[in-house]
């Protein structure tokens, strides 16, 4: 009868390592994550649950909202040469400022010119020169290559 528990004891045991072993590993990578077919490139952490936005859209739900979550799709007019954590996307009005989120991972600095898609929260923020903004503070940057 004790052989039996034992027994028993020990399958659970072997269960437990199997379907802990065999969970999904969610480890937050800071790095670039690269697709198979190399059209998307990911800095941070995008979430997959937001409608994209172009920026001039921004500005104007800032004017009903102080503070959203949101995903906005847009050109990148000009990014950070020495540290990597902000650009400006182009909009018709004024320039929409990206900021990465406590620094969370860095830019490369030669996204002038490219399509970018970004998550984070849009609120009303200062810019470099300190004046008053829209801004975005990214919680993920995917490079997007358009189709042709």
């Amino acid at each position: 009868m004790k052989q039996l528990l034992n027994l028993k004891q020990l399958a659970v045991i072997v269960l437990l390592a199997v379907a802990t072993s065999c969970a999904e590993n969610k480890s937050q990578s800071t790095q670039a994550v690269q697709t198979e077919n190399s059209k998307i490139t990911v800095f941070g952490q995008p979430s997959k649950d937001t409608i994209s936005h172009k920026p001039e859209r921004i500005f104007e739900k800032l004017m009903l909202e102080q503070d959203f979550h949101t995903a906005v799709i847009g050109k990148v007019k000009t990014c950070s040469k020495d540290n990597g954590n902000w650009l400006t996307l182009e909009a018709d009005s004024a320039d929409l400022l990206v900021v990465v989120k406590d620094n969370a991972f860095v830019l490369p600095t030669n996204l002038e010119g490219k399509q970018v898609l970004v998550h984070g929260n849009a609120s009303v923020g200062y810019g470099k020169n300190g004046e008053l903004t829209a801004k975005i503070n990214a919680l993920g940057v995917q490079l997007v290559k358009l189709p042709e």
